[in-house]
């Protein structure tokens, strides 16, 4: 089971109630930042073996901090004075050994036909951007790999050491298959294939919201709206990422997407919003098998994105509220909506949130899109867009539902359901995302 598929369910792995929309839907990458206080207990104990020496014992209890029990991403193998572990992220797995002597970690990335010049530059000027490992070759094998001697290999160091080696790995695997015809891929048994519903469901939503996306951007004036375009295409791309979980080479797209907007190449926003678009364009017309290739479960070691305190996301937010008032004084009410859904996808691709703070943005996205969610199995929609009405009742579960799960270890965690305004849906994402502002992480 994925994180996503486990946090969204509760402790007897069973819906909440058949009335529950929450509970059913995966969405999301995984984060990280989700330890629990025994896993937090090991990084300290690792620390501890490690300045008194005790080598393999730190690196052993360092792998227990970084599994997750739930999934089991990390399977070890001790015998005295020597370690093996593997170590799974995403479409790769990452083989290791540690003794008294070494630590070393290595992931297969693709299988060779022949040796290519063009390849071989590709992954010597690779080799230059990364800090703890590079790339190697052995018979017709792709590797990247780390190590280190063991007296150096602190618990800082190889939790860094294996996070970039399985980040890059996951990322360049893909990218270097579908660029090369020579190379092909290794060591996938682990993936978890979606069903063929699932697939056509995600497909027909990316199809359907560039679609929409566009076809609003083409009634509006580009130079004059450009800011508010950039909002649209971005949030547009959140959503993709957000929602349908894009793998491989398609996460590649969104990235070289995000990339345009945040080059800094003395572009305008109005240029960077055409060549957004036309990427947009060129996605839409890549073959359905190409996207069902990269639509797939697997279990994750590290996040991409680091923790991020409740005051990082606060003041994001409130940031960002002001950004609406143009629009909303000059009746782009399209607009300020597009602007909350950055802020709520933004927020989610770029910030490692508390797990409650996720799933109460989670809620949002069932608002904004109730047809997507009801397609994927939610038994009811929040929000009912054929006349702009919302289910009350059911979105004050959804939040009493995620608050329950937390109030244990956050007692003072809430949202006052009364200052939600729900007269129009401009009104609830802004009252809702305010009231996400107030939550308080504090344990005593």
């Amino acid at each position: 089971m994925s994180f996503f598929k486990k946090v969204f369910l509760n402790q007897a792995g069973k819906d909440e109630g058949a009335g529950s929309s929450a509970q059913n839907v995966a969405v999301g990458r995984y984060s990280g930042v989700n330890k629990s206080s025994v896993q937090l207990s090991c990084w300290t104990r690792a620390q501890d073996f490690y300045l008194q020496k005790k080598y393999i014992d730190s690196f052993e209890i360092l792998l227990q901090y970084m599994n997750d029990p739930d999934t089991n991403n990390i399977k070890v193998r001790r015998n005295g004075n020597e370690l093996e572990f593997d170590l799974v992220q995403g479409s790769k797995i990452i083989r290791g050994r540690a003794d008294m002597n070494t630590f070393s970690a290595q992931s297969r990335i693709a299988r060779f036909d022949r040796l290519s010049v063009a390849f071989l530059r590709k992954l010597i000027n690779m080799n230059f951007i990364l800090q703890y490992s590079r790339f190697a070759i052995k018979d017709d094998i792709i590797f990247l790999k780390t190590d280190s001697k063991t007296i150096d290999a602190s618990p800082n160091k190889i939790y860094y050491s294996l996070r970039e080696l399985a980040l890059k790995s996951d990322k360049m695997d893909d990218m270097l298959v579908g660029e090369f015809d020579s190379l092909h891929a290794v060591d996938r048994e682990h993936i978890l294939d979606l069903s063929e519903t699932v697939k056509e469901i995600k497909y027909k939503y990316l199809q359907l919201w560039i679609s929409e996306t566009l076809d609003k951007i083409a009634g509006m004036d580009e130079a004059a709206l450009s800011g508010g375009i950039s909002y649209m295409l971005l949030g547009l791309l959140f959503r993709i990422d957000y929602l349908l979980l894009p793998q491989g080479n398609f996460f590649n797209d969104i990235d070289k997407i995000n990339a345009i907007y945040n080059a800094k190449d003395n572009k305008s926003t109005l240029e960077k919003n055409r060549l957004m678009m036309d990427e947009f364009r060129a996605l839409q017309c890549k073959e359905k098998e190409y996207f069902f290739r990269c639509l797939y479960d697997a279990k994750n070691t590290f996040g991409y994105v680091p923790a991020t305190t409740h005051q990082q996301f606060y003041e994001f937010i409130l940031n960002e509220f002001k950004n609406t008032k143009w629009y909303y004084d000059n009746r782009h009410d399209h607009i300020v909506t597009a602007i909350y859904e950055w802020m709520i996808g933004y927020s989610l691709f770029y910030y490692g949130l508390f797990p409650a703070s996720s799933e109460y943005l989670k809620i949002a996205y069932m608002v904004l899109q109730p047809g997507f969610f009801s397609e994927m199995g939610a038994a009811r929609c929040l929000y009912d867009t054929s006349n702009n009405t919302f289910n009350k009742a059911l979105i004050e579960k959804e939040i009493e539902t995620v608050t329950a799960r937390y109030i244990n270890e956050y007692p003072k965690l809430a949202i006052i359901t009364a200052n939600i305004n729900y007269t129009s849906l401009n009104e609830f994402l802004y009252t809702y995302l305010n009231e996400l502002t107030y939550l308080n992480y504090s344990k005593v």
